[in-house]
């Protein structure tokens, strides 16, 4: 998990050289795939116990994570040296909603798939976004 925070800290505010786009798709693909298991947990366990008001908290931070993935994602397309801190931003943002999934899913002693746990650690690893 170290490696990971030290790489997206790299490619998005810089090592020198070694910076690359290719660590902030990286980035962005494991925050992609922690929201991805976020709403099928959510999804499981709302059917589980027949939870409406779990669905409805779990429908909107996955619509805005989704809409933060994408936002990094494009980012990450059309690379600009200048523009890292738009990739972090929306990946933070995505970490936010993923932990209020998080907090949803443990009010309901639900598991928290590790991958989901490391995203969250990653996008608040990227330090302040204005």
């Amino acid at each position: 998990m170290r490696l990971a925070i030290y790489l997206l800290t790299c490619a998005l505010v810089g090592c020198g050289a070694s910076a690359s786009r290719a660590q902030a798709r990286g980035a962005v693909l494991v925050t992609a795939e922690a929201v991805r298991l976020g709403d099928k947990a959510c999804a499981d366990v709302a059917l589980e116990k027949n939870d409406l008001p779990l669905a409805r908290a779990c429908e909107t931070a996955y619509e805005i994570a989704r809409a933060s993935v994408l936002t990094a994602a494009a980012s990450v397309d059309a690379w600009d040296e200048g523009k890292k801190g738009d990739v972090a931003c929306a990946i933070k943002r995505a970490g936010d909603e993923l932990s209020k999934t998080v907090s949803e899913l443990r009010a309901r002693q639900a598991s928290i798939p590790k991958l989901i746990e490391d995203a969250i650690a990653l996008a608040a690893s990227t330090g302040k976004c204005p």
